[in-house]
Formats: structure tokens, C-alpha cells, sequence
């Protein structure tokens, strides 16, 4: 057993060697909850001509067609490599793929009906790992920073037909991690990422009214906006 597992006793431990177990090349299977904020906003002032009977109710700027909180539970994989320097400090590298169901979500308002957005739960991250062995509770503490792959899919089939489309952009993550040896090759960790805000907009759409050509064109701009969470407790094999 591992100095400083789960099952095995730190009192004469030799910390140099426990960290060097979290050291070398890795693969990982768990779970994760995704929590993917999704919304979509029209931003323009338009004029009372294009809606003469609801002037009050589209004469605005950044108003939102659809919002979206979707938390999907679903299964987590990583893989990656790492390694010990100065006594306990780590540095490493790995990717994830969380993998959970899309989902929609349709919202109704008196402005803009049968606006979907659906969130995609197939979501690939790289990120760089730094940190160090911690004695004091035998676990490895590490911050991440990276990269990840959000997609968000926006639809309106009766007042802006044909119009919807995709937000997918690689963003910015941050994240925070603890890691425990269990076993002389497993170990156990629990650790979360915020994945920052992708953005797509769309401009100069046409505007419909349920399903008719209003004959009018505007310089609007249509933003697809999605971020989030998630979270995961992943089972680790060392090589």
C-alpha cells in the first residue's frame, strides 16, 4: 500500500514518496454534473412599423427570446500526465470529456413563441494542472486553467423561421481539484470547473410574423450566449 492512502497511516511517512506516486501518466473514469446557463437575446430598437400593434413590447434593446438552465448528471473521462518537482509541487497536463444527454428547452412569451435552445452534453476541456502534495491531509490540491468546447443550438420556427443557429466556441475554464491516493495505484478526486461565457451572434435578419414576411429589414443582432459548471468525482488508475 501507498504511504498515505486511504487504508495506510502517515505517522512515519516519507511525503517525497507519496507525492511521487500522483507522479507519470494517468487515465480516469466517473461522473460529472453539468450546469449549462443558455440564452439567447435580440439586441435592437425596433421601431413601432415592424410591430405597430405591440410597440411597447419590442422597443427596447437586449431584450431575451429564451433562456435555459439545464444540470445534467452524466460520465466523465480524463487522461493525462503529471510530475513532482521541488520535494512536492506538480505540474501536469490532461483532457476530460463529459458526456451527458442533450436537452431543450422552449419557452413562450408574448413576443417571440416556439423559441427552442438545446444544450449539447458531449463537452471536451484541455487544461493545464498545478499544485502540490499537502501533507497535513495527504492529498494533492491543484487549480486548472484551459480550454473548453461549449455548443449551444438555438431554433424559432414560427417568427424567425430558418434563422436559428449555433453558438460553438472554444472558451476559457478555471477549475480547483483534490486528489487522494486509495489504493497503490488508484486514487479518488473531486474537482469543478467555470467555463466562461461563449458568444455567436447573428446580424441583419429578416423578421417574420408567425410564418409571413413582414417586407421589413433591420440591422439586429441575434446573440447566443451559453456557460456554466461542472463538477466531477473521477476514479484514477496510475501508470
Amino acid at each position: 500500500m501507498v504511504c498515505g492512502s486511504l487504508f495506510v497511516g502517515t505517522a512515519n511517512c516519507d511525503y517525497e514518496a507519496v507525492a511521487a506516486a500522483y507522479a507519470g501518466w494517468y487515465v480516469g473514469i466517473g461522473i460529472s454534473y453539468q450546469y449549462t446557463k443558455g440564452e439567447v437575446q435580440l439586441d435592437d430598437n425596433l421601431k413601432s412599423e415592424v410591430f405597430p400593434a405591440v410597440p411597447a413590447a419590442v422597443d427596447a434593446h437586449n431584450f431575451s427570446l429564451v433562456k435555459s438552465n439545464v444540470g445534467k448528471v452524466g460520465t466523465a473521462l480524463t487522461a493525462g500526465y503529471g510530475n513532482i518537482f521541488g520535494g512536492n509541487y506538480y505540474i501536469g497536463g490532461e483532457i476530460s470529456l463529459d458526456i451527458a444527454g442533450s436537452k431543450s428547452r422552449t419557452e413562450y412569451t408574448t413576443r417571440f413563441s416556439d423559441t427552442t435552445l438545446k444544450t449539447r452534453g458531449f463537452i471536451p476541456t484541455i487544461a493545464l494542472r498545478l499544485g502540490g502534495f499537502i501533507p497535513s491531509v495527504d492529498c494533492l490540491a491543484y487549480v486548472k486553467v484551459g480550454f473548453t468546447f461549449l455548443n449551444n443550438k438555438f431554433e424559432n420556427d414560427v417568427r424567425f423561421p430558418g434563422q436559428g443557429f449555433g453558438s460553438q466556441k472554444i472558451t476559457p475554464i478555471v477549475g480547483i481539484g483534490l486528489e487522494k491516493m486509495i489504493f497503490d495505484n488508484c486514487s479518488l478526486k473531486i474537482e469543478g470547473d467555470y467555463r466562461f461565457s461563449a458568444n455567436k451572434k447573428k446580424s441583419g435578419i429578416m423578421m417574420y410574423n408567425n410564418g409571413q414576411p413582414l417586407n421589413a429589414k433591420y440591422n439586429g443582432t441575434i446573440n447566443n450566449k451559453v456557460r456554466g459548471y461542472v463538477v466531477r468525482v473521477i476514479c484514477v488508475y496510475h501508470f
